[in-house]
């Protein structure tokens, strides 16, 4: 099949080389070692600059730091043994050493959480006070919101480097059939990266403009408040496509359609207390987020804390447990919790199947919101 191209054509991948430079190589015919995955990796998502607003970078220290998503003094030290969580490794390099399933391993909290996507200077200055005591006030609810949006941005831009150039040579060693399948699978997944930057970039320009006026209002938040610390950590971004009661709220396949994002995330309070929080700036429209929200405060109490887990765990891969909760789970929970987890992978799981999962032991105290419920 091979002899159908011809050497000077431009190659059937669209990458814009010569036949002969691209997959008429002869370094195509050779599978690509382990070594070099983890090599692409390393340098492509430690490439670093300062996501904070372009009027704040006159500031910047020049030191880009590994940022923590989930803080490791606030939220990552209370719940770790020895200072490590577990957690799924979710890299491409332990994928690939795993023969495709995700794994669950115990690592160090300094190692957790992080993304190079702040100076030294900005990480402390803007997220000192979430970082020492969370308060359910507009201006805690934005910060959280923000890194955390900021985190998915750049895992964003970080995806569409690697997915436009390095993964695509990943295909080496292969069939030519087996090559053209692997092609059209990375050409998608650089259209959902380029769409999900894209909104991203939308929205993070607003929260900017924000930051720098000191104007925290505009914020949406649902936030539960637990009676104990959190034994999963966790934050991370969401397009709310659907419901706990299925109902599909966003199409996005249609691609010409901004979409905003909820953030969520599980949080220390005060007096040994934990909050499970929702929000989203709403300057920009999102009546899915409404509806996500409105379904969830119908449920009891009880089901509302199986309904966030079993969302925390089939749609966030950002998520640490703690060792002395994760060890005393039985096995068979512990299958159900990674089988739900291979689900970040996949399609949006069927959110409406909440009840099945039984693992947590959170009692909800009280509900904050400015919501109209």
């Amino acid at each position: 099949m091979t002899q159908k191209y011809k050497r000077n054509d431009p190659c059937w991948c669209n990458s814009g080389k010569k036949y002969k430079k691209c997959h008429g190589h002869p370094s195509y015919k050779s599978k690509l070692a382990l070594s070099e995955f983890m090599k692409d990796q390393s340098e492509i998502y430690t490439q670093d600059k300062c996501y904070a607003p372009d009027t704040l970078q006159h500031e910047c220290s020049g030191k880009i730091i590994k940022a923590h998503t989930v803080s490791r003094s606030a939220n990552l030290k209370p719940i770790s043994k020895n200072d490590h969580v577990y957690c799924f490794e979710a890299t491409l390099g332990g994928m690939i050493k795993s023969n495709g399933q995700l794994t669950i391993v115990k690592k160090s909290i300094k190692k957790t959480s992080i993304f190079y996507g702040f100076c030294s200077q900005h990480d402390t200055e803007l997220f000192k006070k979430i970082d020492l005591n969370f308060e359910i006030s507009n201006e805690h609810i934005f910060l959280n919101h923000y890194r955390t949006l900021t985190r998915e941005l750049y895992l964003k831009e970080k995806n569409s480097i690697f997915q436009s150039g390095k993964m695509k040579e990943y295909d080496k060693g292969m069939n030519l059939i087996n090559q053209m399948m692997y092609q059209s699978q990375v050409d998608g997944l650089s259209i959902g990266t380029d769409i999900g930057e894209r909104d991203l970039r939308q929205i993070k320009s607003v929260l900017d403009k924000k930051l720098i006026s000191k104007d925290y209002t505009g914020m949406k938040y649902y936030a539960l408040i637990i009676d104990s610390v959190p034994d999963i950590m966790s934050t991370g971004v969401w397009v709310v496509s659907s419901d706990f009661e299925n109902n599909q709220l966003a199409d996005l396949s249609i691609l010409e359609n901004n979409y905003n994002s909820m953030s969520i995330s599980t949080l220390l309070y005060s007096n040994n207390k934990g909050i499970l929080l929702f929000s989203w700036e709403d300057t920009i429209d999102c009546p899915e987020c409404i509806q996500f929200i409105e379904t969830l405060n119908k449920l009891s109490n009880d089901e509302k804390v199986k309904a966030i887990v079993y969302w925390l765990f089939s749609v966030n891969e950002n998520i640490y447990f703690s060792p002395d909760w994760w060890e005393a789970l039985e096995s068979s929970k512990k299958e159900q919790v990674s089988q739900l987890f291979h689900n970040t992978l996949l399609d949006l799981p069927d959110l409406s199947l909440f009840r099945s999962l039984d693992i947590i032991n959170w009692n909800i105290d009280d509900i904050h919101t400015n919501i109209e419920l």
